[in-house]
């Protein structure tokens, strides 16, 4: 039965990086309030916390499970102090159908993360994550889940003002 790959939490946070930037005070449009509190952190994974014993997962869309359609976005986004995603800040970085951003937007709300942990303080983070929806665990993928880490490079790079305005001109929810 197709069925979305489930990652364990080691393997999940291991595709789900912190950005490490330095932090600006001028603001990158409306759709990220205050650059300035998105800290700059060390280059680690963010858990997912388990909701209901269990850790959620964007769903795999019925009519491409049911036509065995594979995809593998690496999206973005901003984790709060609370280790939610905040409203509006899942941008996608890599081009995938429609019907599995639309996914992933409906698992945002959802989900939720072990905040970002600095000097004893909760802090915002931006995170970069791939995902795999693969039609069956006994079959190798149709092709590998990119590598998150380059991004998370450029975006170090860069410096969070210039990623958070790269953000702003992607496909996003």
């Amino acid at each position: 039965m197709p069925m979305i790959r489930r990652f364990s939490p080691c393997f999940l946070a291991a595709s789900t990086i912190v950005v490490a930037c330095s932090s600006g005070t001028q603001r990158s449009g409306n759709r990220f309030d205050a650059p300035e509190t998105i800290v700059v952190a060390p280059d680690s994974g963010i858990s997912p916390m388990l909701s209901q014993g269990r850790i959620t997962m964007p769903r795999y869309p019925a009519e491409a499970r049911a036509q065995r359609i594979q995809a593998y976005p690496v999206f973005a986004y901003v984790i709060d102090a609370a280790g939610r995603v905040e409203h509006g800040s899942v941008s996608f970085l890599t081009s995938e159908p429609s019907e599995f951003r639309r996914a992933i937007c409906e698992w945002a709300p959802e989900a939720r993360f072990m905040p970002l942990i600095l000097d004893g303080i909760p802090r915002r983070a931006l995170v970069v994550q791939s995902l795999a929806f693969s039609v069956t665990e006994d079959l190798p993928p149709a092709r590998r889940p990119p590598d998150p880490k380059p991004y998370l490079a450029r975006f170090r790079d860069q410096g969070i003002s210039a990623s958070l305005q790269e953000l702003e001109g992607k496909p996003r929810c």
